[in-house]
């Protein structure tokens, strides 16, 4: 196993229990069974258990599905129940599974930590099996502080004559593997970025110009860097803030380091959280949806410059993420939720400025059997062909990555990464034309959230976008703290 493993201690004492009982008979439960089934952990699943039997399959990959009645008679009270469900049920399902003497249990709800985690550990061996790194941004950082030659010669990531591409030397730990399990371990490809992102995107392929507000959508740079003509655009701002911008528009917060700009999209509805979040004082708190209402919750909003906040109802968060393309300068730029932190400190944001860092993303979300049918499963089916229609026309180059990724088990979600601005402009001037295209052709949703599914097609296009960069691009893993109610 390359790297640490996330949450070790957590499942110490899960990990004694050679057969494990889970809670639930759907798509969350099929991830958590797949996730233990599968290594590091390897448990057998002893049965699966739920509120109501007939509102479920009798069997579920195999094993008995059975009702709280039939665990209490089949059971032993001293069995471990890991929970699988979304956060909405935890606390009923809790107060049921304890009236009926189970006491050992281990809620892994979709959002938890400990769930991002054991996904992680899961997500981890399954690029090792599949040839493909994974980066830990804390062991990236560590690797270039105790090598320092690393940073001139881009040894372990790839860097190395201009046009080649240099292979990285296996991991101690990989090489402990290979003792382990008699295998020869293939060297890894590179992901060192290139130099020139101009040398390695051509012209997009545009769709016919849209009309009104959604031109402004298909605006920007061609398969080029955006050019980082901000001051302008921050002149604008300190005149209708009143605040100084300081050249990348951070009217608040404690991040003393100008270099690394991470936005917390905050709306005016959120619900007020009872946890301590001043260790995130770095970050920069940014209204979303500010054009439609008329409070005001922070300093920076999404409504001032060039914008589309009034769509923010449908595209969600990603009304920030269009702003910051758009109105912002920086070494480093990204975007995380008032419910959804990076597990970032200062020190961390001041070596990323020195490394060789192209873009961080969170631990990504599995779906089983594959991205597409979950999400059509989740949401309206419709959308996912537009989508794809969207990529076919606009972006025909990526069609074979957004086929690999509709066919695979995973995606980057949330719209929560940062990345170098440059690849920041770049991901955007690809990302809201296939945007704009999809809200054009896609029915409005009476259901307020599924009126959202600009933000969700936009979480897999992230995914799409980089795996179109695969192997160009040093992309790391950043934990996420979600933050309970």
């Amino acid at each position: 196993m390359v790297g640490k493993y996330y949450a070790e201690d957590k499942m110490k004492t899960i990990m004694k229990e050679k057969e494990i009982v889970i809670f639930g008979a759907r798509f969350m439960a099929l991830g958590v069974a797949a996730c233990l089934m599968g290594k590091p952990y390897e448990r057998d699943i002893k049965c699966f258990v739920v509120g109501r039997v007939e509102e479920n399959p009798s069997e579920f990959l195999g094993k008995p599905v059975i009702s709280i009645a039939e665990a209490r008679n089949q059971l032993s009270p001293h069995q471990w129940i890991v929970i699988a469900s979304m956060e909405r049920n935890l606390e009923f399902i809790m107060e049921s599974l304890h009236q009926s003497g189970f006491y050992n249990l281990l809620p892994l709800t979709f959002e938890s930590d400990l769930w991002s985690d054991i996904r992680g550990n899961y997500f981890m061996e399954y690029c090792q099996e599949n040839r493909k790194e994974y980066w830990k941004l804390e062991e990236v950082l560590e690797r270039q502080i105790k090598e320092p030659e690393m940073r001139d010669g881009d040894k372990e990531l790839g860097g190395g004559t201009e046009g080649e591409t240099k292979k990285a030397e296996p991991r101690d730990k990989d090489k402990e593997l290979e003792k382990e399990i008699g295998k020869q371990t293939k060297e890894s490809e590179s992901i060192g970025r290139e130099k020139k992102l101009e040398e390695k995107t051509e012209k997009q392929t545009k769709e016919p110009e849209p009309i009104g507000k959604e031109k402004e959508l298909g605006e920007g740079t061609k398969g080029q860097r955006k050019k980082q003509d901000s001051n302008g655009r921050n002149e604008k701002l300190e005149e209708e803030t009143g605040q100084p911008t300081d050249g990348n528009s951070n009217l608040t917060g404690d991040n003393r380091n100008q270099g690394v700009c991470i936005y917390t999209a905050k709306c005016h509805v959120d619900r007020e959280l009872k946890e301590d979040l001043h260790r995130y004082s770095w970050e920069i708190p940014i209204q979303v949806g500010a054009t439609l209402t008329g409070e005001r919750i922070c300093e920076v909003r999404d409504n001032t410059g060039d914008h589309i906040s009034e769509k923010n109802r449908e595209y969600c968060e990603l009304t920030a993420l269009y702003w910051i393309w758009k109105n912002t300068s920086s070494q480093y730029a990204g975007l995380c939720h008032y419910r959804r932190h990076f597990e970032l400190n200062e020190d961390l944001l001041d070596q990323l400025c020195k490394s060789e860092v192209d873009v961080a993303v969170t631990v990504p979300i599995l779906n089983f059997p594959s991205v597409k049918e979950v999400y059509r499963q989740d949401h309206v089916k419709q959308d996912w062909e537009i989508m794809m229609e969207a990529i076919g026309i606009l972006q025909p180059k990526y069609q074979k990555a957004a086929e690999e990724v509709e066919k695979g088990i995973y995606y980057y979600g949330y719209n929560m990464f940062f990345a170098r601005k440059e690849i920041v402009d770049d991901y955007c001037s690809w990302l809201f034309p296939i945007l704009a295209y999809c809200e054009r052709h896609c029915e409005k949703k009476e259901d307020p959230y599924q009126n959202r599914y600009i933000g969700f097609l936009a979480e897999r296009l992230l995914t799409i976008y980089l795996k179109g960069h695969e192997g160009k691009y040093t992309v790391v893993h950043v934990r996420k703290h979600f933050v309970e109610r």
